[in-house]
């Protein structure tokens, strides 16, 4: 029975690592990222309240935003979805406006 070895490539990875011994900057750089470790998870907790923040921003200042639609009559009076008009409409003049005999509205859920 052959014994297999080849699990033992996946240490070439550690080869860089030599030259941690031969260059002094490198050696400074590593030992002050190893040093910095500890104090990751206090700078991550930070990142993620700041996205949170800026997602809770983002959520009160757009939305709806993009659930408008252009909704138009058919014969029988009824409101439905104009699927000509696949793209968000605007309630704002400068926004992308429904054309004639369609309304731009918030779907309801």
């Amino acid at each position: 029975a052959a014994i297999d070895l080849s699990i033992l490539r996946m240490f070439r990875v550690l080869r860089p690592l030599k030259s941690i011994q031969t260059v002094p900057a490198l050696r400074v750089l590593m030992l002050s990222l190893i040093k910095a470790l500890p104090e990751m998870p206090n700078i991550m907790l930070i990142f993620a309240m700041f996205i949170f923040g800026c997602a809770l921003l983002g959520t009160q200042l757009w939305a709806g935003c993009l659930s408008r639609r252009c909704y138009s009559q058919d014969p029988a009076g009824h409101w439905v979805l104009d699927l000509a008009q696949e793209a968000p409409c605007s309630t704002d003049p400068q926004g992308r406006q429904c054309t004639a005999g369609a309304t731009c509205w918030e779907p309801s859920t």
